[in-house]
């Protein structure tokens, strides 16, 4: 006689085994987004499979909640020490996987129960035992997909609820997304004790006599999701309400360099003016100067032919005026050529609002020893704001003049050249290394904190689309390149 409950054993241990691995997968799949390496979020999910493993093999029987919070403590734990970076994040996502665990559980149980007495219990085979085994074995692969298909939605609905997912969560956030969490931690842990403590009184399990019970309970689990996306979502509405303001306060500061580049280009054009008006009365100094010194130098040479005795002592005196003059005039000229370099710039794109910034930007390099080139070119008669192109250059080479500045032998390079319809501005420089791509943005993470950093590439990305058109990073070696593309016609 076929012992058709061991096979019952060996079919349900191996479920348990697959639920496990792919629950590793998908608490893998749950952080990926929030974790910066790939052997992070790998690690994350052997170690979850790892442990809930390891609990099933375990001799003593351990209840089900107990064995989630080990596991998620211990993915906790894994995460925290490869990467330090944003804990409250970490604890939110370890309890929230332990949730969905629990969530996903109770509200596929109902509809599976009710298909278990339907396909199983009231099968006319039922008197066949390795029919009815049959039927068992499909019910339990269809409880296993359940299960497995339910977390994966929930994950994926988290995932489009939470959008900021690279961001450090502060203590106050922390809070308010934790406190629904564990309000419902708190639901799961009271009526699973209740559960329990019916089952001691009557021998029974309360869903077998109160088969209501499954359904209330996944509408609590049902509810309680709810809850905590309606939460999530809240918190991203705030997280989306401070991200203005750091852009706000973006643009206002871009305005200030703005203004303080337009003042510059008002006071070079006062200065070349005045420069125009005073240049023929410098020419008329230089003239008298140089006048007097050449009438000195012939008396000088008349009165040295007319004496045969030698020159007198006020000869020399005549010579050391006429030398001392030229010396003025020479003076004179170097301070007026001094004059001249200060008020011509050494670049000329052919706007003068680019011309300050690249200038500027210029002189910056040279102080710091970074090697700076320019090819840049202003567009003739486009329609390309000049304060748009501001925000991308200032932008661009503040980033590349800060990632260039690391590096043994630093450049920066900027040019600008047109394709057809479309206007490219480009900016390459050196850099340490590699740097993360965030998956959803497609643009470089950045490791600065505070307020304001991390902008400075979505400002540029979005004047490119403004005029219909995008950007593009590459990192080559250790030379970082930005493509931005204005279609200009």
């Amino acid at each position: 006689m076929v012992n058709w409950e061991f096979y019952g054993d060996v079919v349900m241990y191996a479920g348990g085994v697959l639920e496990n691995c792919i629950s590793g997968i998908l608490f893998w799949r749950f952080v990926k987004p929030f974790l910066r390496s790939e052997k992070q979020t790998w690690m994350v999910g052997i170690t979850y499979a790892l442990v809930m493993l390891a609990l099933r093999f375990y001799p003593y029987e351990v209840d089900n909640k107990i064995c989630y919070g080990i596991g998620v403590t211990a993915v906790f734990l894994v995460m925290y020490w490869l990467d330090r970076r944003n804990p409250e994040q970490k604890v939110f996502l370890a309890v929230t996987f332990y949730l969905l665990e629990w969530i996903a559980w109770g509200v596929i149980l109902g509809p599976w129960d009710m298909m278990y007495h339907v396909i199983v219990m009231r099968s006319p085979f039922i008197e066949f035992a390795f029919r009815q085994w049959a039927l068992w074995l499909v019910m339990e692969i269809l409880f296993v997909s359940m299960d497995i298909s339910a977390k994966g939605l929930l994950i994926k609905v988290i995932h489009r609820a939470y959008h900021y997912k690279q961001e450090n969560m502060t203590k106050r956030e922390f809070a308010l997304l934790l406190a629904p969490s564990m309000s419902v931690v708190a639901g799961y842990w009271i009526s699973s004790y209740f559960c329990n403590i019916y089952e001691m009184d009557s021998g029974q399990y309360m869903y077998d006599i109160h088969q209501e019970y499954i359904w209330f309970r996944a509408l609590y689990m049902a509810v309680s999701f709810a809850a905590l996306l309606t939460v999530i979502i809240s918190y991203q509405h705030i997280k989306d309400g401070q991200r203005k303001e750091k852009e706000e306060a973006i643009l206002s500061r871009q305005m200030e360099d703005m203004k303080r580049h337009l003042n510059e280009v008002e006071r070079l054009y006062v200065d070349i003016r005045s420069l125009k008006h005073d240049m023929a009365n410098h020419v008329m100094v230089l003239e008298s100067i140089y006048g007097q010194a050449r009438v000195e130098e012939e008396d000088e040479k008349g009165e040295f032919i007319g004496k045969s005795g030698g020159v007198k002592d006020g000869g020399s005196s005549k010579i050391g005026e006429s030398v001392g003059k030229s010396e003025i005039a020479g003076k004179y000229m170097a301070q007026l050529k001094k004059h001249v370099e200060k008020t011509i710039l050494e670049i000329s794109s052919g706007n003068p609002i680019t011309d300050v910034i690249l200038r500027e930007k210029c002189d910056e390099a040279a102080e710091k020893g970074i090697s700076f080139c320019c090819e840049f070119h202003y567009p003739a008669q486009t329609k390309v704001d000049a304060f748009d192109v501001s925000i991308i250059l200032n932008n661009a080479l503040n980033n590349a003049m800060e990632a260039a500045g690391e590096c043994e032998n630093p450049f920066v390079l900027v040019k600008s050249y047109q394709m057809r319809n479309a206007w490219m501005i480009e900016i390459r420089n050196s850099m340490m290394g590699l740097r993360a791509i965030d998956e959803e943005s497609g643009l470089p993470k950045t490791a600065k904190k505070g307020a304001g950093h991390g902008f400075g590439l979505v400002s540029i990305q979005k004047v490119a689309q403004r005029y219909n058109g995008d950007i593009d990073i590459s990192q080559e070696g250790r030379e970082f390149v930005l493509s931005v593309m204005l279609m200009i016609v």
